[in-house]
This record gives structure tokens, C-alpha cells and sequence, in this order.
């Protein structure tokens, strides 16, 4: 029950802390940090620490990069692409996040019944390492 309660009070932290504690930064530097918090939270959850441990470090991360993740969906494409085709875009934007996303639970039981729990966090660590690529290079 810690752990699970740890995750969405992280998310409002980093949501009413986020002005306070980063000063305004470019919303591509938001998007940075909330990308790379899942490969972060993943690698730290394999490391061995004690289980309580680790759960409550892997949701706090998680947690923290969903939260800015829920103002950077907003604000990135705004800053990056202007408001013509705002509302659009962030439609086509979501639409794709969904459809990427949706087949994530089943390609990680797939990975873990084949080749164990450890190699499938270990690829999806590394699918998130990639997916931070684009706006590192932005």
C-alpha cells in the first residue's frame, strides 16, 4: 500500500512544485527530465536494492516524470509549433502516444515470460533511452 500511494502524490508535487523548483525553463528541458525519469526509475528498480526500496524509488520517479509529462504534452508543442493547429495537432499527438503505448503491457508479459523479468525491464529501459534521443536532439 506505501508504494502505490507514493505515486500519484509525486505526480502533484512535481505538478504544483514544478514553477517553484525549475524557474521557468523551456518546456523542451521539461521534456527531457519527465523522458528520462522511466529508463532512470527502471535501471534503479534492477540495481538490487531491498524490494521497499526500490518500489518506492521506481514510483517516485515514475511519478515525478508523469507529472511533468502532463504539463510538457501542453506546453512543448505550443512553444515548438505555435498556436495555428494547436488543438489538432495535440490530437494527432495523443492519438499516436496511445496507439504506441497501448501494446506496452503485452509486449512486457511477452518479454518477461520469454526471456525472463530482468532482460524485459532491461528493454524497456532501453526503449526509453530512445525515446529521449528526439528531444535531446531538438
Amino acid at each position: 500500500y506505501i508504494v502505490g500511494m507514493i505515486l500519484g502524490r509525486a505526480q502533484a508535487v512535481i505538478r504544483g512544485g514544478q514553477a517553484v523548483i525549475f524557474r521557468h525553463p523551456h518546456p523542451l528541458v521539461l521534456g527531457i527530465l519527465s523522458s528520462i525519469c522511466l529508463p532512470i526509475s527502471i535501471l534503479l528498480l534492477c540495481i538490487g536494492l531491498p524490494p521497499l526500496v526500490s518500489g518506492i524509488v521506481f514510483v517516485t520517479l515514475y511519478g515525478l516524470g508523469q507529472g511533468l509529462n502532463a504539463i510538457v504534452s501542453g506546453t512543448l508543442p505550443l512553444d515548438l509549433f505555435g498556436r495555428v493547429g494547436y488543438a489538432e495537432m495535440l490530437g494527432r499527438m495523443s492519438m499516436l502516444r496511445v496507439a504506441i503505448s497501448s501494446p506496452a503491457p503485452f509486449i512486457l508479459t511477452a518479454l518477461w515470460a520469454g526471456s525472463g523479468l530482468q532482460i524485459a525491464l532491461y528493454a524497456f529501459m532501453a526503449m526509453g533511452v530512445v525515446a529521449v534521443v528526439p528531444l535531446v536532439m531538438l
